[in-house]
Parts: structure tokens; sequence; C-alpha cells
């Protein structure tokens, strides 16, 4: 291995580690290692010069330089360090000719990108390992890793009392995940305790480039300030890449090629996109991640660091092109949210789930700029089709939040996306018990869907209302439902028709017509099956309900099992934690005491997670019920307390009743 070139975007610490490495090994070449610096030399043409310079090697009057090198080199045992060659790269045949015709000669280079010489072995530097955000944040624990130790490193070399305590050591944890564990913006902010509290630097990072500032006066320039650390890089990329550079800042949480394809166009026919992209993966100016097994994916996820896209974001802005690319933005994600609607409730659920929850920053993104600049066309259309996946993944306050603010802007002309968010709106509602609200939303929905012949989604706004009432009115929950079945069958919905069946199931089963229920959930199940759909999880919970009726504990168990595989496979959360709490029941029913609490507690994390409050009440009172069994009276005391006063203000007879 005779060249090595150490990568990595700004601010890694490359030139550190190529200086502490070649230290290292100075004993190892007898004929020298010697360093040669770069940052100022402005034309390939002196690349020679330097390393004549370095090595103390006289540049003949009128002969050759290459030559002069090749002779002073000779068969001699040299390590070359060559530092920063990125703005440099058509002088990398100088290299690949010394290489050729030395044969113990060396070479260590620090470049933001590979040079591509045949033989060349790239180390790419990642940035320190940082604190992880469940690390707790105890002295002892967070000088265990790299970033923390660095930064407290040069702080002490700045502020010589200063110290890790219980106090400052969650802010100096979040500084180095804010940070990103790279080195040059660590030192940068570690300068600042002389002045500020670890806490008071954490409050400034959302503006970094501008606090990270003053690094030491033996430093480059470029690198007594993070800004001009990546300005460097930025000023070496031709127009196009710096054009996709600045406009990559829009994205949120990373991107794909599809995404870039649809927004990164500046409106010339000399530009592709996936070669720009892999450029600036190459100069190290993105990240990419690989495709996750199983994934229908040949390319990846690309991202950019924090530190990196604030300076891409600030040149977006500066350039003029900010607006028009934020609402290009924005409206592909709108296009991508309706995209996952129409999927949801086939057999690429799984996957568009999947999709989602990758795209979900881009996603709140795309919302929040729709709402602060009043687009409320845009902003019902994301809200809009994002509630079945706010719903399955249990986003359900943050859900209604989003809604709320969509359907909150002025009127929009189409009824359809205010329909659809209206709906959206009203399932969330009744997620969380806010029957009420549910009742307005669905019923305003209803009205809306009608209005413009709907009928899917005026049978969804009934079956919606008609699982509102099911366990307090069977009759009129069982006539919505019946008129929602009606709409379906005019329309074909077969997907539809299994969801209604089985919701006639659960009153049926509620009323404890055993035959019936059973016979309505079979036949969503069928249908289910036969479709390969995810929402099969729901007929098993039903069916496993049906079974425990019928005193069957075996096959309600079984159920159970097979409604939490789909779930989990899922990551639907919210019948999750009812399986769950139904597990719970069971197991405790059958004496397995042990299963049922731990089935028991993982259910009321979730419902705590959910803000579904009917849940939080029924897994207090089985709390209550084991506090009981185990004569922990005091206890129980409490925890039927907490249930019934939740039961109060749901006004659910049931919890009250138990």
């Amino acid at each position: 291995m005779r060249l090595v070139t150490i990568t990595g975007t700004a601010g890694t610490g490359k030139t550190r580690l190529s200086i502490n490495l070649a230290a290292s090994l100075v004993n190892s070449y007898p004929d020298g290692v010697f360093f040669v610096p770069l940052a100022t030399v402005t034309s390939p043409d002196k690349v020679a010069s330097a390393i004549a310079s370095a090595l103390q090697a006289s540049e003949p009057a009128d002969g050759s330089l290459m030559m002069s090198l090749q002779q002073a080199i000779g068969a001699k045992q040299i390590l070359l360090v060559i530092d920063n060659f990125e703005h440099l790269p058509t002088a990398a045949p100088i290299l690949a000719e010394l290489l050729a015709t030395c044969p113990n000669f060396k070479l260590l280079i620090t470049s933001r990108a590979a040079l591509n010489l045949s033989g060349e072995h790239e180390y790419p530097l990642a940035p320190l390992p940082i604190p992880s955000k469940d690390t707790p944040p105890r002295p002892d624990e967070l000088l265990g890793y790299e970033s923390v130790a660095l930064f407290m490193d040069r702080a002490l070399e700045v502020s010589p009392q200063f110290t890790v305590t219980l106090r400052n050591a969650r802010s100096i944890a979040e500084i180095c995940r804010r940070l990103e564990g790279l080195p040059l913006a660590l030192e940068l902010a570690a300068a600042r305790v002389k002045v500020l509290s670890p806490q008071a630097i954490l409050s400034r990072l959302d503006r970094r480039l501008h606090l990270l500032v003053g690094g030491r006066s033996d430093l480059p320039p470029r690198q007594k300030a993070l800004e001009t650390a990546i300005a460097w890089s930025y000023n070496l990329l031709d127009e196009a890449e710096q054009f996709m550079f600045r406009t990559l800042s829009v994205f949120s949480g990373g991107f794909t090629i599809e995404a870039v394809e649809r927004i990164a166009q500046p409106g010339n026919g000399n530009f592709e996109p996936l070669t720009i992209v892999a450029s600036l993966l190459n100069k190290s100016l993105l990240t990419r991640s690989e495709p996750a097994e199983g994934e229908d994916d040949d390319v990846g996820r690309f991202g950019m660091l924090e530190t990196l896209k604030e300076y891409a974001w600030e040149r977006l802005v500066e350039s003029g092109e900010a607006e028009s690319m934020t609402r290009l933005h924005a409206l592909y994600f709108a296009e991508f949210a309706e995209t996952f609607m129409r999927e949801s409730n086939g057999t690429r659920q799984p996957e568009f789930l999947n999709y989602t929850d990758k795209e979900h920053d881009n996603l709140r993104t795309a919302m929040r700029w729709s709402i602060d600049n009043g687009e409320g066309e845009i902003a019902l259309r994301l809200a809009g089709s994002l509630g079945i996946f706010w719903e399955r993944r249990g986003y359900l306050t943050e859900g209604r939040r989003w809604l709320g603010q969509a359907l909150a802007l002025e009127s929009v002309d189409n009824l359809a996306s205010r329909a659809t968010a209206l709906y959206s709106s009203g399932i969330l509602a009744l997620r969380q018990r806010d029957h009420v609200e549910a009742d307005r939303l669905l019923q305003e929905s209803r009205a809306l869907y009608q209005t413009t012949g709907n009928k899917e989604g005026q049978s969804n706004a009934l079956s919606a209302l008609a699982v509102m009432i099911s366990d307090s009115d069977y009759e009129q929950a069982v006539q919505l439902h019946m008129e929602s079945l009606e709409l379906r069958r005019q329309i074909g919905d077969k997907a539809g028709i299994a969801r209604t069946s089985q919701n006639l199931g659960h009153v049926k089963m509620q009323q404890a017509k055993w035959e019936e229920a059973s016979a309505l959930t079979q036949e969503a199940h069928a249908i289910y099956l036969e479709m390969e759909s995810p929402a099969i999880a729901y007929t098993s919970y039903v069916l496993a309900m049906i079974a425990w009726g019928q005193a069957d504990t075996q096959a309600a168990l079984e159920r159970f099992e097979e409604c939490l595989e789909v779930c989990r496979k899922t990551h639907n959360g919210w019948l999750t934690a009812w399986a769950l709490h139904g597990l719970s029941e069971l197991l405790y029913v059958r004496q397995q005491y042990d299963e049922s609490n731990r089935a028991l507690d993982e259910a009321q994390g979730l419902f705590t997670e959910l803000g579904d409050k009917l849940g939080v009440a029924n897994a207090l009172v089985g709390r209550g019920r084991e506090a009981y069994r185990v004569l922990d009276f005091v206890l129980a005391n409490r925890l039927y307390r907490e249930a019934l006063e939740l039961g109060r203000q749901l006004d659910n007879h049931g919890i009250i009743g138990s």
C-alpha cells in the first residue's frame, strides 16, 4: 500500500490525523517523513515545486523539475504527507509518476475527494462518535466519547477550571450531537466556554456558523471559522454542483434521487442530478446510507450534515432561489402523501409506511412551509393524506395539531382536499376519545363528501361515526355501518366491504351475538387474506375477542399473537397497544401473571405515547387489579382512583363501573 488518501468533509480533522499518523511512523522511514501543505498553492503547476521545497531538492535552472525530484527520491524510503490536495486534482499525474519511478516512495494524502489514481486506498474519515440521545448525561460516561473528550481538551486550554458536572453534562452531550462530532466545530465551540456556559453555547447553535469562529492564531485562515472551512469546499465546485449543493438544503432528514430529480432542476438540458449528487458525495459534501435488506432500492438514501446544510441554506437564500425551491419541495411531498394515501390499504401498505417513516421530516418541513406561507391547498393535501399515517404510527397529537392548523387557513376552493382533511382530523380525534370534536369533524366531512359526490369518502365517514358510538348505541351503529356497506358495494370497494363487515362484527361482538359476529369477521378476514392486506391484523384482533367471549382462550391467544405479529411488522402502534391490552387480560384469566404484567406494561407505555386516555385508563385498572392480587392495597387504591378520574373525564361507564 503506497498511496493512501484520507478523505472527509470540512472540519473532520484530516490534517490532524495525517500529522499524528506521520509522527508515529517516523522510525519506519529512515530517509525521512516530509509534510507538504498545499492550501496556499493556487496552481497545479506549483505542486512539484512545493514537493521539492519540502524535500529540499534543488530546482534545476534549465532541466526538468520532475527529473530532479525523481533523482532526489530515487530508492530512498520516504513518506510524503501532502495536505489539502482537493483544489489541485489535475496535478495527480505528478504523484503517479513519482510512485512509478521511485520504488520505496510512499504517499499519504488529505483531500476532500479521492485522487482516482491506480493503487489508491481511500480512507473516508467520519466525524467523531457522539453520545446517543438516550445516553445518561453522567460525566464519567460522557468522557468516553471522543467528541466529548475533544470538546473538553479544548475547553480546558481556554478555561483550566472547566469541568463536566451533572448540571452541564446534558448540554455538553447535546452540543456534541448538534455539531455531529465535527472536530473543528467542537474545538471552536469549546473555545467559547471562556465567556459562555455550555447551556448558553447550546442555545446559540441555531446559527452555528456565526458562533463558531475564532480558532487558534497558529491555524490556517480557513480553520479559524467553520463557515470559512466549508466555503473552501463550496468555492471549488462548478456552477452545477454549487446549484445542487445549495438546493439540497431544502430537504430534512435525507432525500432520494427521485426527489432530487423532481425538485433540483435548474432549467437547462445539460444537468444530470444523479451524476452531480455522486460528485458531491465523492467530495465529502453528502452522506449515503445503504438500502435496508429487502428494500426495493438500488441507490440508497442521501443526506447532508446539518452544519453543511446551514451553509448551503444561506447560499440558497443569497441566490434568490429559496422561495421557488421550497415550494417545489412542498408540492413534491404533497404528491408523495397522496400516493401514500392511495396505497395505504393495499398490499404495499408496509412498504409505503416505511417510505413515509423515512420522509416524515421532509413532510413536516413541507407542512410547516405551507402553513407559514398561507398555502392552504398544499397544506390540506399534505395533512389530509397523512392522517392515515399519523393514526397507524401513533402520531395522534402531532397529526391533530397539523390538521388543525391546515383547516384554520383561509377557505380553500378545493372541497375534496378539505373533506379529506376533516375526515383525517376526525379519525385522530376519535382515536384519542375526543368524541365531541370527532363527531363535528366527521359530520362536516360527510357533508362535503356528499357535495362532491365522493361515495368512498361518505362511506368512510359513516363507518367512523358508527365506530364512535359502537359501545353506546348498538342500533344506530349498525344502521350507519349498513349505510356505509351499501355505498361500498355500489362502487365495488372490496377492501372497504371487508372493513365495514369487520366493524359490524365488532358491534355484534359487543352485543354478545357471537355467531353473527364471527360470521361477519370471518368474511372480512377471508377478503384480507385473499388481498394479502395488513388490515388482517384488525380481524385477527376481533376474532380473538370473539373466541374469548366464547370461552375458547387458546384460540383467542393464537389470534392475539397473529394480530401482534402483523402489527409489529407494519408498526401499527394503536392496534399493537390494544392487542397487548387484550392479551394481558387473557393471560391474567389464564393465571399467567408475569406474562400478563409484561404485556400490560408495554400496552400502557404505548397508550401514554399515543395519548389514548381510554387505553391508559384500562391499563390502570389492570395494574390496580394486579396490585390488589398481591395485597398491595395502597397502590391498588391509588391506581383505581387514577383510572376512575380518567373514566369520569371520558364519561366512560365501563371504566367508572370497573
